[in-house]
């Protein structure tokens, strides 16, 4: 196997091999895989591994589900990502029954909940079909489908008349309120995996208890439910009382238990963007604050690697990576270079704890795995990893006034007015560059924009130029302050034939980024690749010769 990291050193392998505990947050796609999970789950009992699992709604990507997939659903999905998704998501269909019951469409609400059921029951029936650790079935599905039936008429209850525009949405989360507090919509997703799990493994004679929020949702969020601002002192809080609660419950489960299964939800994790995962780091910090040698786990396809290895050839394993690098390739809370990997709410967490995190895949450990920790440098790095993104159009601004005070707030403050967050912002003496992730100036805001710096600093000491169809690619690496790392990215774009709109490596150590035409994002990040991560131990001589 490949690798770019240094093998002298501790490895994802021997943090597994040292922990009591794994942590795993287990995905809404994979929760639908109850027979391999369980099987996994059995094999690390086996080797002396307690295990704490945080569950995500189950969901599928299975074609034959698309049928049961609400018309509503479908359009959200092709308004946000113009497409539809294959198969049935769980979680938007509870999101649905939210706004429904909000708008007093009960019968519809009461559809899709049917639709939620049936769609889970034959999930899980099928599990049930083709395990041979349960040998009876039909007993099985009888009693998994009372399970499921359970938790679901619990939330029958909540879709009443009473509740007809009282639904409080508090970022990713529903919320009706009740004699107790607050229930969670949204949060029924999670509730029902969790069920559905403790069920399955006692079926298979393996024992497991749940581990499951007390009445939390008052201390959480009093009387008026909101989603706290992401660095405040009460989202801190309210983490704080989480992860107490979590450790109150686990310090005395553990004693007796092998497998706790906890739902990904908790009241307010589960307004944030990727919130099981978060849940998950949460359980593995109130395991090492229970004084056990805890590592949390994200199984994904593959571990981490030097690129996308379903665009890139020759894609290296990326042994370890510190927290600092891990925030560069998986983001800030709207996107990084590779978003969808591990949510920063959760990353966050994990570093602040010190806990140690292996990504790799379960069912094919032959691929190495990744370890994050921060280990003390080991001398500077070149390019480790190459990622990219498509952004919205960019900004260039051209200001006599640009360095004057108030000048970056002003710009700044517009933008934030209008719920466009910036990225990017090279300067020079008269320019600024733009760049956006979560929103896409129209013409008209461009002109609007304009006008506003016009009226502020003069007509004639402004300039506002889109330059449209950008893709961002990512240099990143460890500690990326080798004196030739620069001219080796020159050398790419110079064998490409692209030339670079923009280019941008700070005072941090982990990441260079470059902005291109989208038509020339591929061969851009495949001879970035070649030459800065294939071709690393190559001199620059060498390096010229191969490539011009």
């Amino acid at each position: 196997m490949n690798q770019v990291s240094p093998t002298n050193h501790r490895t994802g392998e021997q943090a597994l091999e040292e922990a009591d505990v794994y942590v795993t947050k287990i995905g809404g796609t994979r929760a639908a895989e109850l027979q391999s999970n369980a099987d996994l789950i059995e094999s690390r009992r086996e080797q002396g591994k307690k295990q704490i699992l945080a569950i995500s709604a189950i969901r599928s990507t299975d074609e034959r589900y698309n049928e049961l997939t609400h018309q509503i659903v479908t359009d959200r999905e092709m308004e946000k990502l113009g497409k539809r998704k294959s198969g049935f998501n769980t979680t938007s269909h509870l999101i649905l029954i939210a706004d429904r019951l909000q708008e007093g469409d009960i019968s519809t609400a009461w559809l899709v909940l049917d639709r939620i059921e049936e769609c889970t029951k034959e999930i899980v029936a099928e599990q049930v079909d083709q395990d041979p650790s349960i040998a009876e079935k039909s007993e099985a599905i009888h009693d998994l489908n009372i399970t499921i039936a359970d938790v679901l008429d619990e939330l029958q209850k909540h879709i009443i008349s009473d509740n007809i525009g009282k639904v409080r949405s508090v970022g990713e989360d529903r919320l009706v309120q009740t004699t107790n507090g607050h229930f969670s919509i949204t949060g029924v997703g999670e509730d029902l995996a969790r069920a559905i799990y403790v069920q399955y493994l006692r079926l298979r004679n393996q024992q497991a208890t749940e581990v499951r929020e007390q009445d939390l949702s008052v201390k959480v969020f009093g009387d008026e439910p909101q989603e706290f601002a992401p660095d405040s002192h009460e989202r801190e809080q309210v983490l704080d009382d989480v992860t107490a609660e979590m450790r109150g419950q686990i310090g005395e489960l553990l004693q007796t238990n092998d497998v706790l299964v906890s739902g990904g939800y908790y009241p307010g994790v589960g307004s944030e963007r990727g919130y099981s995962e978060l849940t998950a780091a949460l359980l593995a910090v109130a395991a090492k604050e229970l004084n056990q040698r805890v590592v949390c786990l994200i199984e994904k396809d593959y571990p981490i690697r030097s690129g996308d290895p379903r665009t890139l050839e020759n894609t290296l394993l990326v042994k370890r990576m510190k927290y600092a690098l891990a925030f560069e390739l998986f983001g800030n809370r709207i996107a990084g270079a590779d978003s969808d990997a591990v949510h920063a709410p959760a990353l966050e967490v994990l570093a602040l704890n010190k806990i140690d995190t292996v990504v790799f895949n379960p069912a094919d450990l032959a691929q190495g795995t990744t370890l994050i920790q921060d280990f003390e440098d080991e001398g500077l790095s070149g390019v480790e990893i190459v990622a990219s993104r498509s952004i919205p159009d960019a900004i260039l601004i051209s200001s006599s006034k640009m360095l004057g005070p108030g000048f970056l707030q002003e710009v700044g403050g517009w933008f934030k007015d209008c719920d466009i967050s910036i990225v990017h912002t090279p300067t020079s003496e008269i320019t600024l560059s733009l760049t956006f992730n979560n929103g896409q100036p129209d013409a008209d805001q461009i002109a609007e924009f304009e006008t506003f710096l016009e009226k502020r600093y003069g007509k004639e000491n402004i300039s506002v130029k889109p330059i449209p169809r950008q893709s961002i690619v990512y240099c990143l690496g460890n500690k990326l302050k080798k004196t030739d790392t620069l001219l080796r990215a020159g050398i790419a774009f110079r064998s490409a034939g692209v030339e670079f709109r923009m280019g941008s490596q700070g005072y941090g150590e982990n990441a260079m980024v470059f902005s291109v035409d989208d038509a020339d994002v591929e061969k851009t990040t495949k001879m970035l690749h070649k030459v800065c991560v294939e071709f690393a131990d190559s001199s620059i001589e060498d390096i010229l010769q191969m490539t011009l």
